[in-house]
């Protein structure tokens, strides 16, 4: 059987950076992220989601204006989900 990446490399105790290319994201464009109370802009939905897969790190995201960066900073502000309320979330249809 195939087993993902990150859980072979969460079996050897490393966790991940992931790259996050926020503009051609389609979770961004879909409006397909679960809602997360305290992130008001789509692209810190999708930061918050990414920061909250278990074995992940962070995600790593290039800003063209310092506006982003101030925009998505805010994301550290709020911890990241537990790990059951990130599967909560995921497997949960958005409507």
């Amino acid at each position: 059987p195939t087993v993902p990446f990150i859980k072979v490399a969460e079996s050897f105790g490393v966790t991940l950076l992931i790259s996050v290319p926020l503009l051609p994201t389609p979770l961004l464009q879909e409006k397909t992220l679960p809602p997360f109370e305290a992130m008001k802009t789509p692209s810190q939905q999708c930061l918050q989601l990414v920061r909250s897969i278990p074995g992940v790190l962070a995600p790593k995201v290039g800003h063209k204006q310092a506006s982003h960066v101030e925009e998505n900073i805010q994301v550290a502000t709020v911890s990241p989900l537990s790990q059951t309320d990130f599967y909560d979330r995921v497997a949960k249809p958005v409507v």
